[in-house]
């Protein structure tokens, strides 16, 4: 997966990224949950990865909806990982193997994400 720095930095290509899934989930429950209120997002910054939480208003349901990377590191069970890649979660603290997509890339990182989290490989 190729990934182009552009000009911003990692903080506003975050925030981009965030509005376009908090906007994504927002489109779905107005098409198809117009009597529930929609569902927010919060971040938790640890040392390699920002854990991005779905919740509902309520903060009755959570769920991991998924993980950025901080910088580039590398890590036995991960492999090379690149700042900003986006990762589907594997359990509620640890991603899975393989960006699902990079929030520096053309599309923010957001052409394999829906709106319940990270697509699946193919």
């Amino acid at each position: 997966m190729s990934t182009t720095k552009t000009n911003l930095d990692f903080g506003t290509a975050l925030q981009t990224w965030l509005d376009g899934v908090k906007e994504m989930s927002d489109a779905m429950f107005a098409e198809h949950y117009q009597n529930l209120t929609p569902v927010g997002f919060t971040t938790t910054s640890g040392a390699k990865f920002i854990k991005v939480v779905r919740s509902t208003p309520e903060q009755k349901d959570r769920s991991v909806f998924a993980f950025i990377a901080i910088c580039d590191n590398e890590t036995k069970g991960l492999g090379t990982v690149k700042q900003g890649d986006v990762m589907k979660p594997a359990t509620w603290r640890a991603p899975a193997k393989h960006a699902r997509g990079n929030i520096y890339d053309d599309h923010n990182g957001l052409k394999n994400v829906g709106p319940y989290g990270p697509a699946y490989l193919l």
